[in-house]
């Protein structure tokens, strides 16, 4: 069993502007002590979304014409979209 005096709490965040997969390497340094070095590996995605209608029925068009239909997407995800 350590003693409190041994036991450091550490909170590490890490964001990314983009999705894939990112490094990050820290070295602390500790007064009265040894240095700390660690890896944080995180795979960010972006938000995961729904369709809500599951099928786009623009009806009888004629050729070469313009046709609007509104598209309702669900954010399933904490991640804002």
């Amino acid at each position: 069993m350590r003693d409190d005096e041994d036991v450091i709490e550490l909170e590490v965040i890490i964001s990314s502007k983009s999705c894939g997969p990112k490094n990050a390497y820290f070295y602390v340094e500790i007064s009265d002590g040894a240095p700390i070095s660690f890896q944080c590996i995180a795979n960010f995605r972006g938000p995961i979304v729904r369709v809500v209608e599951p099928i786009a029925d623009f009806g009888l068009v004629k050729v070469n014409t313009t046709q609007k239909f509104r598209v309702t997407l669900e954010n399933l995800s904490p991640i804002p979209s």
